[in-house]
């Protein structure tokens, strides 16, 4: 008998079909994983460079001065009496941000809906955020804290962090999208955050309940109602399960979803958010204070800051034609009025002048500048 016969044919023909489909099947999901893996992979390096710093500002133990450049996942820290302004080199939008006293920023990227979008973080303190041009069609940038996410397109805004992550946003001009963040979600694995029906609908919920902010309002995002989320919706009693013991993927994802069932609502809803998230009015004399010292941030043209050199002479010629402004700024901060150090050389350094033992500390628009009593001359106002 011949095996090779019009059934068996058939038969051969028909497993080869489906084994090639489960081929194209593996293909198309190994491309869709690869494809995620190169946006994440090929993003483009984020880079800021400080125009102006006063105190003790630090990164990485280095003590930032203006000019520096600031590498990406990078973590400035501003002491007390202290502030710090940074623009990031890459955007033409004009991007500065103004760290303020005890204040914690994290110079990041993230990808977002396959877009890689610069996402610095602020873990403390208060930063304010200056977009003075307007970002490119394909182009996004956003503001994370503890419980917040703030994604804006050209703006004036603050943010005020507290030690427990609550967050204030208020927002001078312009727009703000702001929606809450729950940190637990981003730390689950991707395939857990992809396919847990449980996380899919909370992270829909919060979608749902994000707030423009215009030009004089402001909200207030408390590190009690991103924990109330992560319990009245099972997420706290499934992170609890999960960590127990080292789960996979899979079982993560069904104890998770599992919740759902527990749930007595069955569906999630709002109202599981237990506060609402409430817009509130910024009072007109503290709106025109916060424009008064955004006008401040004034933003480099981002084909100056490509070379060092041309950097480097852009600041300074910004630091010269607001020297008034600066010199009150460090005024503010240090509690000193400017003084003139007059050294035996005949060199006259103006600034906010300390004198430490044998050692005078000026601080200057351009920086601090340091001398021994002994090349001192005397001061004058």
């Amino acid at each position: 008998m011949n095996p090779w016969n019009k059934k068996s044919w058939s038969k051969t023909l028909l497993a080869v079909t489906i084994l090639f489909s489960f081929f194209l099947i593996d293909c198309k999901k190994e491309l869709e994983e690869k494809k995620v893996d190169t946006a994440v992979s090929a993003k483009s390096t984020l880079t800021g460079i400080v125009l102006f710093a006063v105190g003790d500002v630090k990164s990485a133990g280095r003590k930032l001065k203006s000019g520096d450049i600031i590498s990406e996942n990078e973590v400035i820290q501003t002491g007390k009496k202290s502030t710090c302004d940074l623009q990031l080199k890459e955007s033409e939008a004009g991007i500065v941000v103004r760290m303020k006293s005890e204040s914690t920023f994290e110079l990041k990227t993230k990808v977002v809906k396959d877009q890689v979008t610069p996402s610095p973080v602020i873990k403390a303190g208060n930063v304010l955020v200056n977009v003075s041009g307007k970002l490119k069609t394909n182009e996004n940038f956003q503001i994370v804290t503890p419980t917040t996410v703030a994604g804006v397109r050209g703006t004036k805004f603050e943010v005020n962090v507290k030690e427990d992550g609550s967050t204030t946003i208020s927002v001078s001009e312009g727009a703000v999208a702001t929606k809450m963040r729950l940190a637990e979600i981003e730390n689950l694995p991707t395939e857990v955050q992809q396919k847990s029906k449980l996380v899919i609908s909370v992270n829909e919920m919060l979608e749902n309940e994000e707030r423009i902010l215009e030009a004089g309002q402001k909200i207030q995002i408390k590190k009690e109602d991103t924990d109330s989320v992560i319990k009245n919706t099972g997420l706290s009693d499934g992170m609890k399960q999960i960590n127990l013991e080292v789960k996979n993927d899979s079982e993560m994802i069904s104890i998770l979803d599992n919740k759902i069932q527990e749930n007595k609502q069955g569906n999630l809803s709002t109202s599981m958010l237990n506060s609402e998230l409430k817009v509130e009015k910024i009072a007109a004399k503290e709106l025109q204070i916060k424009l008064k010292e955004f006008s401040e941030l004034i933003a480099i043209e981002k084909q100056k800051l490509e070379s060092q050199d041309s950097a480097t002479l852009a600041i300074k010629e910004l630091q010269e034609k607001n020297q008034e402004i600066l010199s009150k700024r460090i005024e503010e901060i240090t509690g000193k009025k400017f003084e003139t150090l007059i050294l035996k050389s005949g060199k006259k350094v103006r600034g906010s002048v300390f004198q430490e033992g044998d050692t005078y500390y000026v601080i200057t628009t351009s920086g601090q500048e340091t001398y021994k009593e002994d090349e001192v001359e005397g001061m004058e106002l």
